[in-house]
């Protein structure tokens, strides 16, 4: 009976897999602005003209996040990493929360 089943069910993979919706939900943050949520976690805003703001922000936040914090925090430099965290990063936050009204 149980390997039954399992053959039934690996059977009807492919087809319930086909039959998931991926559309993406629309949604609102606790701060009013509306966002699309993707199924496989991303999200962006609706909002096209705040997408665009975030994103050279974001963009440079990540890359000095890679590119300097962590390989200084791996290289057991704490207190350089926390200066760029406290430093450019932090004013870099500022700029990305501004653009989202986060307070």
């Amino acid at each position: 009976m149980k390997k039954m089943l399992m053959m039934a069910l690996l059977a009807a993979g492919p087809a319930l897999a086909t039959e998931l919706d991926r559309t993406p939900l629309t949604a609102v943050t606790a701060d009013g602005q509306s966002v699309r949520l993707f199924p496989n976690g991303r999200w962006e805003y609706v909002d096209q003209a705040k997408a665009a703001a975030f994103r050279p922000t974001w963009e440079v936040f990540k890359s000095t996040r890679e590119g300097e914090i962590i390989p200084h925090l791996y290289a057991g430099r704490v207190a350089e990493a926390k200066a760029i965290a406290g430093g450019i990063q932090a004013e870099r936050m500022k700029q990305m929360r501004g653009v989202m009204a986060c307070k």
